[in-house]
């Protein structure tokens, strides 16, 4: 699939997931004020999560139209023509100065300065930016993921880990592998997948998702008061994220 082709079909697949949320979540008209109410919680969570969903394309988008910026680059590099060679004149023949003998010991020798070691190359830790290969293989578990093949999303996102895990994308990844075990209903996997994220990329974007979900986790596996300390950390935290709005619903619905 052609560079090009890739922002149609990420806004596609936003598209009809936004369709399929919202057709799956809205009560019938017989529906109590209860299920209203729930369906209504419901559909708030799906929107912010797609919201965050399309950030994630965005992101992605751009770094689509970064790389077709730098492959035309190259192929302008590649079509301009070579520069012209001149051939340049050799100097005049100089004939040699006469050579004057000197003892080793009439020299004057300047004290020997003690070499330094060089300076340790500091290491980067700033994240570095997914190209080509990488993202193929990190788009391949995204489409895996919302296709459903959440086992194979899994493998792709691990792979994905294993040769990019210093890039920007790396946190993105480990959180979907906590997304897709949490869809097979493995909440010990999917916690240990989110507690993951946190500690191993703590400045990652996905951290505040991460943290709620969490919570989330906590919550189905009967640790309420876990799952009340993780929400409430990620209010602390990121008190402006959507993760935040999520939590503080969670914290007024879990008694």
């Amino acid at each position: 699939m052609t560079t090009s082709r890739w922002p149609l079909l990420l806004l596609s697949l936003l598209l009809v997931l936004i369709t399929t949320a919202c057709q799956s979540i809205v009560p019938s008209r017989g529906a109590t004020a209860t299920d209203r109410s729930e369906a209504l919680t419901r559909l708030r969570e799906r929107v912010l999560e797609l919201e965050r969903e399309g950030r994630i394309l965005e992101v992605e988008l751009a770094r689509l139209r970064r790389q077709v910026a730098e492959l035309e680059e190259r192929v302008e590099s590649d079509e301009a023509p070579p520069p012209v060679e001149t051939r340049r004149q050799p100097p005049p023949e100089v004939p040699p100065a006469p050579v004057e003998l000197v003892e080793v010991e009439d020299l004057e020798m300047p004290p020997a300065k003690p070499v330094e070691a060089p300076a340790p190359t500091p290491e980067r830790s700033a994240p570095t930016p997914v190209t080509g290969a990488g993202q193929e293989l990190y788009d391949r578990g995204y489409t895996l993921y919302h296709q459903g093949s959440y086992v194979d999303a899994e493998s792709a996102f691990r792979s994905f880990l294993q040769e990019y895990g210093s890039s920007d994308l790396a946190d993105n990844a480990q959180f979907w592998i906590g997304e897709a075990r949490l869809k097979r209903g493995d909440l010990d996997g999917a916690l240990a997948a989110f507690r993951e994220t946190v500690n191993r990329f703590p400045r990652g974007n996905k951290v505040p998702d991460a943290l709620f979900r969490s919570g989330d986790c906590l919550e189905k596996l009967g640790d309420l008061d876990g799952a009340r300390a993780a929400w409430r950390e990620t209010i602390e935290r990121y008190p402006s994220s959507a993760a935040a709005a999520l939590s503080e619903e969670r914290l007024a619905a879990v008694p």
